[in-house]
């Protein structure tokens, strides 16, 4: 829905992304760092330099977990790292996350619920998680 939008900048530290918007229509810059594998993601010391730098109206945060109590957390330090130093850059942090993650916990703290302006999700959420979380911040369901 992004591809079409010529008043963006996008950011990404996303391999996968920058190559979807190779022929779109916004702006990309790409953090660079090191490629993990299997995965396609750029973090490390250049990554995080460019991101200590820049401010950004909108971070659109993915989830690797979302827990009720625990917030969100990533798999790795240095993914939560990457996360943080985005989430510092920007005005508002959305995080967009499928429902399989919701009452998921994973190593790393990432941030608190409450550090989010809200959560977008899919429709598989059950009415009961749903409501949890709705009780503590805005949460949209597609």
């Amino acid at each position: 829905m992004l591809k079409d939008r010529s008043d963006l900048t996008i950011i990404t530290n996303d391999i996968k992304i920058a190559a979807e918007l190779i022929n779109a229509k916004p702006k990309c810059i790409v953090t660079g760092g090191e490629v993990q594998p299997e995965v396609g993601t750029l973090y490390g010391s250049h990554a995080q330099e460019l991101l200590r730098s820049i401010h950004v109206d909108l971070f659109i945060l993915g989830a690797h977990a979302v827990h009720e109590s625990a917030g969100v957390t990533a798999p790795t330090l240095e993914k939560a790292r990457i996360k943080q130093l985005m989430m510092g850059a920007a005005e508002k942090t959305w995080l967009i996350s499928d429902s399989r993650k919701f009452s998921e916990k994973a190593l790393a703290h990432v941030c608190d619920l409450e550090n989010l302006e809200g959560i977008i999700t899919d429709a598989r959420l059950s009415e009961d998680e749903a409501e949890n979380y709705h009780e503590q911040i805005r949460l949209v369901q597609l």
